[in-house]
């Protein structure tokens, strides 16, 4: 999925005079800039941007009072960070643009957010998996049986999108039909109202790129492709199978930044 970060920098350096006018106009310029939530830990900057993202705001503003010269050296790990601290969020957005305007008192960013999805598709979404748990999935269930039970569903629920159009949980739930993005995200969805333990992979197999989950059951990580599951004939090639399973399969991916499946 092609996805873009763009920025654009203006600073503004105001140096605080020691006249009642001066700090008058100071004050008025800041009651103009300071829209939008005001942080002064990097940690609860992202938490916000990370939950502005979630609510799938699409234009918000974020001001952070610290120290703005250290801010603004890291502001791109800092945006990677909040997208990266949640596994579905990290893969329901396309472009994000951010300008950010530096002052004496604080740094004023702006950001332009395209997703995925809307609010109103991810509430959907988040129903609509809760119910097909709550149906589906049983107390006496084993972890393996729920996962199995999950992957038949979706098995037996999607029609793969050659268009690629369709890349969302939304999409999979309401039209039944997704790319392997769409599969994955879904089936996170689908694990975490079950109470299972997921990620999201990405990496690459040989027909392209790829999206898959890994699921934790007693503690061991496994990997499951809900897509490729669908296209085999049995259901269960790529069911909870190891990273050595997977890369004799031609799966490839960075093993640093996920879990190891032994």
């Amino acid at each position: 999925m092609l996805r873009k970060i763009r920025m654009v920098l203006v600073i503004l350096i105001m140096t605080p005079l020691l006249t009642i006018g001066v700090s008058k106009l100071v004050l008025k310029y800041n009651s103009l800039h300071l829209s939008g939530e005001t942080v002064s830990e990097l940690d609860d900057f992202t938490k916000v941007l990370a939950e502005e993202m979630t609510a799938r705001t699409p234009a918000f503003t974020i001001n952070y009072t610290g120290d703005g010269d250290a801010f603004m050296a890291d502001l791109d790990n800092i945006i990677k960070a909040a997208y990266e601290s949640d596994d579905y969020l990290h893969y329901s957005w396309t472009n994000i643009s951010h300008s950010a305007l530096q002052s004496y008192y604080s740094v004023t960013v702006d950001f332009e957010v395209t997703y995925l999805t809307t609010r109103e598709q991810e509430d959907f979404v988040d129903k609509k998996a809760k119910e097909l748990a709550s149906a589906i999935i049983f107390a006496d269930m084993t972890g393996e049986e729920k996962v199995k039970t999950l992957n038949d569903y979706v098995s037996q629920h999607l029609v793969y999108d050659y268009t690629q159009q369709n890349n969302n949980a939304y999409s999979a739930l309401a039209y039944g039909t997704a790319n392997c993005q769409g599969y994955a995200l879904l089936m996170h969805k689908l694990f975490a109202a079950a109470g299972i333990n997921s990620k999201i992979i990405s990496g690459e197999i040989p027909e392209g790129p790829h999206a898959w989950n890994m699921v934790n059951l007693g503690g061991s990580w496994y990997h499951v492709d809900g897509t490729n599951n669908d296209a085999s004939l049995d259901g269960y090639k790529y069911f909870l199978k190891s990273d050595g399973e997977m890369r004799s399969n031609g799966y490839t991916w960075v093993s640093s930044d996920f879990p190891s499946a032994n």
